[in-house]
């Protein structure tokens, strides 16, 4: 088994090489404006340190709280013997990676009183929805914790089933959290220290130049709310909206704070000059990493389908379930939004892509057709999975409650 071929290798190389120069891109601008290198060292410690701090008490709380699959289950009766291939053929055990569901256990073992409420407290809310939608993850808690959800295992047959964890279990083997985190909290410094030398140069422009700023940017929202007739709905609450009203006022409520936010930029910029190169150079730091952040995990991704066959995953099962994916999400919404699901404008559209955590499934799949030719799959059979039909019954759909409270933010 070879999870990491040279392009993965140059990929992570590749990555951290652009991360470096994100970060001390960051750090030199950070001087140049604060000339204060404590101020750094502080950020970079503060970071690592809530990261690290975070990251633990996840993974404690995580492992005693979640419950464990069963070995069978009316929806899943290979799911042990699968996992058992699964554990063999990467080297994981099932000690260590046990496979969870996102529902929190009944009788939770060896769990202190404090732990169970700080769970329900952070995560509690998020799990409930999470054990309701269709999705499987490796969460990254400095070892990966294993997860599939039960509507999940309901709408894939027992080739998906397999091939799905086996995309997990290679995230797990190839080590993605341990690869990846060093980055995320590099990343995390950077932005700190962006967001900290911008703050500093808007003040060079004088008390008088940030008053008149923060009144440009509340003219500038009012402005925009007014003229495009906007106020009733931004002023309305959100519970007493529909769907369809909330994601407009979400809209509309992103473009109104980027209308004010130019006419704050302009208007210190207007006061102190100095501050424009100062403003795009920490903006330009942070699109690329958040563009590098991007990049990486879509690699990680890619490299987690083929470790997924490499495992014994079959790929045109792994296909058919990210198909199977797509289309419960996409009826879902269509049926949440009674048909009038919101449209992304080009530039969002584009910017989600490009920092996507995932590729897009198309991609996916044509990369697993790719490998599924190289394994000694017919063109037919390839093309059946790739674009024949498929049924998946309304009982497979996303319950409105939960598309509710996500699109509410709740």
């Amino acid at each position: 088994m070879a999870l990491y071929t040279v392009r993965n290798y140059a990929s992570v190389a590749t990555h951290y090489a652009a991360t470096a120069g994100v970060a001390v891109g960051s750090v030199a601008l950070g001087m140049s404006v604060i000339g204060i290198p404590w101020v750094m060292l502080g950020a970079g410690v503060l970071v690592g340190g809530l990261s690290y701090g975070a990251i633990r008490v996840q993974k404690k709380l995580f492992e005693q709280q979640l419950a464990e699959h069963p070995k069978t289950s009316p929806h899943a009766q290979r799911l042990g013997l699968s996992a058992e291939e699964l554990y063999k053929a990467s080297g994981l055990t099932s000690e260590n990676y046990p496979i969870y569901d996102f529902r929190v256990a009944e009788s939770p073992v060896n769990t202190k009183a404090k732990d169970k409420k700080a769970f329900e407290k952070l995560f509690g809310d998020m799990m409930k929805k999470m054990a309701q939608v269709h999705n499987a993850a490796a969460v990254h808690l400095g070892k990966p914790v294993i997860m599939i959800s039960e509507p999940l295992l309901k709408l894939l047959d027992d080739k998906e089933e397999k091939a799905v964890l086996a995309h997990e279990f290679a995230h797990a083997a190839a080590r993605h959290s341990a690869v990846g985190l060093p980055q995320q909290v590099v990343l995390g410094a950077s932005g700190l220290i962006n967001s900290i030398t911008r703050i500093v140069g808007i003040f060079g422009a004088g008390l008088v130049g940030v008053g008149t700023a923060f009144l440009a940017r509340a003219c500038a929202r009012i402005g925009f709310n007014v003229l495009g007739g906007h106020s009733k709905l931004l002023d309305a609450e959100d519970d007493q909206l529909s769907l369809p009203e909330l994601a407009k006022k979400k809209k509309v409520t992103a473009i109104s704070a980027a209308v004010g936010t130019v006419a704050f930029a302009s208007t210190i910029a207007a006061f102190y000059p100095a501050f424009v190169p100062v403003f795009a150079a920490a903006t330009g730091l942070g699109v690329a990493g958040a563009l590098i952040r991007g990049t990486f995990s879509r690699s990680n991704e890619y490299q987690a389908d083929r470790g997924a066959v490499e495992l014994g995953g079959d790929p045109l099962a792994l296909m058919t379930s990210l198909r199977k994916m797509e289309i419960v999400h996409k009826r879902s919404l269509e049926e949440a939004f009674k048909g009038d699901v919101p449209k992304k404008g080009f530039l969002k559209k584009a910017w989600q892509r490009a920092t996507a955590t995932h590729p897009p499934t198309p991609k996916r799949i044509e990369r697993l057709a790719k490998i599924a030719k190289k394994k000694g799959y017919t063109e037919e059979e390839i093309t059946a999975a790739a674009k024949g039909e498929l049924v998946v019954g309304a009982e497979h759909n996303m319950p409105f409650k939960v598309i509710d409270a996500m699109v509410r933010g709740l």
